[in-house]
């Protein structure tokens, strides 16, 4: 089993991520999404929406941006049943 890295908030670390992959496991048919953040928030404070941001960030798009970096990759291998 191996393992790589990467800042899932940060849209250049998927995109490295996503080409060292991509070179290092040439026939990739798989991808697990599994990461997430779940800070608490007083929603009666008015302190903004910045930890609702960075949840988002982390949760919806950066899964979506890694998805769509690796797509490409995927999607030139035939799916194995």
């Amino acid at each position: 089993m191996e393992w790589m890295t990467l800042d899932i908030e940060d849209a250049a670390s998927i995109q490295r991520f996503a080409k060292q992959a991509a070179e290092k496991y040439p026939k990739l048919n798989v991808l697990i999404n599994n990461a997430g953040i779940m800070k608490l928030e007083d929603l009666r404070m008015v302190a903004g929406t910045e930890v609702a941001e960075k949840t988002i960030a982390i949760n919806l798009l950066g899964p979506i941006r890694l998805t769509t970096a690796l797509l490409p990759c995927c999607g030139s291998n035939p799916i194995r049943r």
